[in-house]
């Protein structure tokens, strides 16, 4: 019996070891779909076996990714120091439906092994290498909508990594904003000290149905990697810096509706929120940004 089950494992190291194995050139993390990038054209359904040895170079952030772009049909990612990796046996796994995602700690020199189980009929690139990642430019917070603000260029499905180093300015509150603004589909927010941020791995997250907003303390110099998971269709923009305020005037109570009356313009689901030292009250008109509002009154 134990002669037969060795002869099993034989029989399966032996199929992967004489699977047309490629080695993946690292990817130098320059773009978010990649440069150095394998394409498949086999049709069939069938496991890809791919290798890589990580690299130590100047865009590397600690950590490393393997990218399994899925145009059409389905594949599944393992990954393992083992070259007798199999489905299941491995260090790792994305099986999610459509395109996968890993992210390891980096060790530059490591031989990593790379499978590919794709069903029939199934279009899918493969690259893996040093995390993309954009920087963003601070928000004065001069704007309700951000002035400092990146305009995703399509609609295509996919994790999207930004980095922002926390500022103090004249006009901080002692906390900082991170936005989503979605005008179509759907996509999810997440922040982090490190770049090793996932839907399942994160500090903070807003997955709400439409726009997120984060609100986070602030310290500054730091630095922080936001993630933008976004689906297939979703059409969205992103800003961070600081909260935007405006400035009310004290209103004399002359009148029941007020004279001093701040009238909102913007149709977008929200918070509002009136600060006064001598009350607090809240008007909620939504479920999706704040806007904050510092009043002080007259000495009387």
């Amino acid at each position: 019996m134990n002669t037969l089950r060795n002869m099993g494992l034989f029989l399966i190291f032996s199929v992967l070891t004489t699977l047309a194995q490629t080695s993946l050139i690292w990817d130098p993390g320059t773009s978010q779909t990649g440069t150095e990038v394998f394409v498949n054209s086999d049709m069939s359904a069938g496991l890809h076996l791919f290798e890589i040895t990580t690299t130590n170079s100047a865009n590397n952030v600690g950590f490393w990714r393997t990218v399994l772009n899925v145009e059409s049909g389905e594949a599944d990612l393992y990954i393992s120091t083992s070259a007798a990796i199999t489905t299941n046996s491995y260090t790792e796994k994305s099986d999610t439906s459509g395109s996968d995602w890993i992210v390891r700690s980096l060790s530059p020199g490591q031989t990593w092994y790379l499978l590919v189980d794709s069903a029939a009929n199934s279009d899918w690139r493969l690259f893996a290498g040093d995390m993309h990642v954009k920087e963003l430019t601070w928000d004065p917070g001069s704007a309700q909508s951000g002035t400092e603000v990146y305009s995703h260029p399509n609609t295509r499905e996919g994790s999207y990594l930004f980095r922002i180093t926390t500022t103090n300015t004249p006009a901080s509150l002692g906390y900082w904003r991170a936005v989503l603004d979605l005008s179509g589909g759907n996509a999810d927010l997440f922040t982090d000290p490190d770049a090793n941020i996932s839907p399942n791995n994160y500090q903070y997250k807003s997955d709400q149905t439409g726009s997120d907003t984060i609100v986070q303390a602030l310290t500054a110099g730091q630095e922080k990697y936001i993630l933008v998971d976004a689906q297939e269709g979703a059409s969205w923009s992103l800003f961070a810096g600081d909260i935007h305020l405006t400035e009310l005037t004290w209103d004399p109570g002359t009148t029941g509706a007020g004279t001093e009356v701040f009238n909102n313009l913007n149709t977008d689901g929200g918070h509002t929120i009136l600060k006064s030292q001598r009350s607090s009250r809240t008007l909620r008109h939504g479920a999706q940004r704040s806007m904050f509002f510092p009043v002080t009154p007259p000495f009387i």
